[in-house]
């Protein structure tokens, strides 16, 4: 079944309706980082859970993947605070990559790599044009961005003569 075109919230619907309808707009469960960490690390050694995590970072998932999923969750199920999500963040990554350890995961991935987007994104145009990419036309000076000041100075009319 389609979805109807005017079967959307009307902008700034959310500023009226009732307040209370999520379990974030209410007290956290866990008002604390140390309540939640408890919770959490409580949560982290059950066998499923355990048993999923491993998976998990066998299979290439970052730490960081897993301790954001974990977090969120955790705040969009009003079990704590935004606040106290951010400040479990790096709580639960440890816990994660204790785990894996304990586990005996050889290659534990502890972040995402950093991804140079200007590049991928002049790639992307360029096959969108169909054509040849030259890696000298993608080089780009390092810390640079697509939207940085050009280091050569404007032509005057001085240079000119």
């Amino acid at each position: 079944m389609a979805r109807e075109i005017f079967d959307a919230p009307i902008p700034g619907q959310s500023l009226t309706d009732e307040p209370g309808n999520y379990p974030w707009e209410h007290s956290p469960q866990y008002p604390t980082v140390e309540d939640a960490s408890h919770v959490i690390w409580e949560r982290l050694h059950r066998e499923e859970v355990i048993d999923t995590i491993v998976i998990l970072l066998r299979n290439g998932m970052t730490v960081e993947n897993i301790t954001r999923v974990l977090v969120f969750s955790g705040f969009l199920n009003g079990k704590f605070t935004v606040d106290t999500a951010i400040l479990l963040s790096p709580i639960v990554a440890k816990m994660v990559a204790s785990i894996g350890k304990k586990a005996g995961v050889e290659k534990i991935k502890v972040t995402n790599p950093k991804v140079d987007s200007t590049k991928r994104l002049l790639e992307v145009v360029a096959k969108s044009e169909d054509r040849k990419v030259d890696e000298e036309e993608i080089e780009l000076e390092e810390g640079v961005g697509i939207m940085a000041k050009p280091n050569k100075k404007p032509k005057t009319e001085e240079d000119e003569e």
